[in-house]
């Protein structure tokens, strides 16, 4: 009797298929590049980034950098929806469109953070303290509960021409306003901290277990950015 013979895909084959079944792997490593960035910046200056002036442009590069490092994880689904809805050729073209228009609203509001940042008061610790209890207060809102049902909405994709990258830039734009919507407050807070790696982390894990929920508890979110709001302000009791 002949042996049972199994033949083990090669790895570069496994490689292939991991790709083929997460096309949205490229947008999470633009993600882990970000997070490098930000925690870069912050060891520069020594956990002083805080009170560290930037240019405008320095400023807005920062909160780029900082919504590719908390958002992009947290719109896998959708991307990867995008993705699949898309013909074959054209996946990654569908990707980029969503990008794009996702990338869109936090793009605007960049400006106004950096405009914000120009101001002296902002580069105190009280400031971030008093953003994130107001980000905490933001999380008690009734309304923010039709905003997480908009964070999951899902639009039809057309299969080829200027129509199917409109639609897929249109997606991106649909659900990026709706995340900024639910999350501006919090990500003002995180720019007021000097993009801290703590403040980022945090908000991501309290951003990730709303968005993510069956059921959001709202509790959860509320608490965890009131920590946060604790925090900066111990930091500026003891400064």
């Amino acid at each position: 009797m002949s042996p049972n013979l199994t033949f083990a895909p090669r790895p570069a084959a496994r490689l292939q298929y991991f790709l083929w079944s997460h096309p949205e792997w490229w947008t999470l490593a633009i993600s882990g590049f970000a997070w490098v960035v930000m925690v870069d910046h912050a060891w520069q200056h020594g956990g002083h980034a805080i009170h560290h002036v930037a240019t405008f442009r320095q400023e807005f590069s920062g909160w780029m950098w900082m919504v590719a490092a908390m958002m992009l994880p947290q719109v896998f689904y959708e991307i990867r929806r995008t993705a699949d809805d898309s013909l074959w050729r054209r996946r990654d073209r569908a990707v980029v469109g969503f990008l794009a228009g996702y990338l869109g609203p936090s793009l605007v509001a960049g400006l106004g953070a950096a405009f914000l940042r120009q101001r002296s008061w902002t580069h105190t610790l009280a400031a971030p303290a008093l953003a994130f209890a107001a980000a905490a207060a933001w999380t008690l809102l009734p309304g923010r509960r039709r905003v997480l049902i908009a964070c999951h909405q899902r639009l039809p994709l057309a299969p080829t021409g200027w129509r199917a990258d409109y639609d897929c830039l249109r997606y991106g734009v649909v659900i990026g306003a709706a995340c900024l919507r639910r999350c501006w407050p919090l990500m003002v807070a995180c720019a007021l901290s000097g993009h801290s790696p703590v403040a980022m982390a945090g908000g991501m894990m309290v951003s990730v277990v709303e968005r993510r929920s069956f059921r959001p508890p709202k509790r959860y979110a509320f608490w965890g950015t009131l920590g946060l709001a604790g925090y900066f302000a111990v930091l500026a009791g003891i400064g």
